[in-house]
């Protein structure tokens, strides 16, 4: 599908300033969707909602999922995740230490704060939190938020007595395993992801000590959605994230996020813009970067 703009402009006859006024009207709705996530991204809070009873990533941070390949719209959970019944997202903030989830996926999209969420939108059900990677495939339980291959300290962090950020370290200390964070429970939701968050202090403390470059990335599950209804997700942006010295990666997700962009309005006439994130490799490298390109965009509004 191609909006009746699109047409024109390749049937040559839209004149030079309509297409900058067009123009301008795309890049304000990028630029805003970028000035929005460095606002998230840099807002530290404990909780949210005027109760303040609402977990930090209600308001505060981005949920991101990188995806890969397969014979299924993007957006919508994979065969395994339809399978487990969880999606592996990331969730980044200025002090949360680690990459993206499938960082080598250099691809995926991005939610809105469930705080803003429009009327009539999905609002994620979150099961959990893993500060590091969790390998949510091969744990049990609901979502992969279970233990993995039946390692006993693996189990969910509240069944083991572990409450605290330090309780969470010393257990991956002491048996080179981790638990994860139940955020199942609404009335202690809020104080489990915030130790959750604490435990950045922690792992960062151990990569400087150990003089290891990258930290890898958490993993916040959610409950799969049904598949097939795109309009009703809250996805805020597509990304790509250029991996340095792999210009063909680069390629490919810049290609791959560009296209699911054109499938999604497609499917819905929603306009999503295409976002470049920048990824910090190391604890040395600073934050996230977010930027917006109006000839990343192959779909317009």
């Amino acid at each position: 599908m191609t909006t009746l703009i699109q047409a024109l402009l390749l049937a040559g006859i839209f004149s030079t300033a309509i297409v900058s006024a067009y123009a301008q009207t795309v890049n304000e709705i990028g630029n805003s969707v970028v000035m929005d996530l460095y606002a998230r991204y840099n807002w530290i809070t404990e909780h949210c909602g005027t109760d303040k009873l609402q977990p930090a990533f209600y308001c505060s941070g981005i949920i991101i999922r990188t995806t890969g390949t397969g014979d299924y719209d993007h957006w919508d959970p994979s065969p395994h995740s339809i399978t487990s019944g969880g999606v592996s997202f990331s969730y980044i903030r200025a002090d949360v230490l680690g990459g993206v989830y499938g960082v080598s996926d250099v691809h995926g999209f991005l939610l809105d704060a469930p705080e803003k969420m429009a009327a009539g939108k999905l609002k994620p059900t979150v099961l959990c939190y893993f500060p590091r990677d969790a390998s949510s495939s091969h744990r049990s339980g609901e979502g992969g938020c279970g233990e993995e291959n039946g390692d006993l300290y693996s189990r969910p962090c509240d069944t083991l007595g572990i409450h605290s950020a330090a309780e969470w370290y010393q257990n991956m200390v002491d048996h080179k395993t981790m638990c994860g964070f139940n955020l199942k429970d609404p009335k202690i939701a809020t104080e489990v992801f915030h130790q959750g968050i604490l435990t950045s202090k922690y792992i960062e403390a151990s990569v400087i000590k150990n003089s290891k470059g990258f930290t890898g990335w958490n993993e916040l599950i959610l409950k799969a959605w049904t598949p097939g209804a795109p309009g009703k997700l809250p996805i805020q942006a597509f990304f790509y994230a250029p991996w340095k010295g792999d210009e063909r990666l680069a390629y490919a997700g810049r290609k791959t996020a560009m296209l699911d962009q054109k499938k999604y309005f497609e499917k819905t006439g929603v306009f999503v813009p295409v976002i470049e994130i920048t990824v910090p490799r190391s604890v040395n490298e600073g934050s996230f970067k977010f930027s917006y390109h109006l000839d990343d965009q192959t779909i317009q509004p």
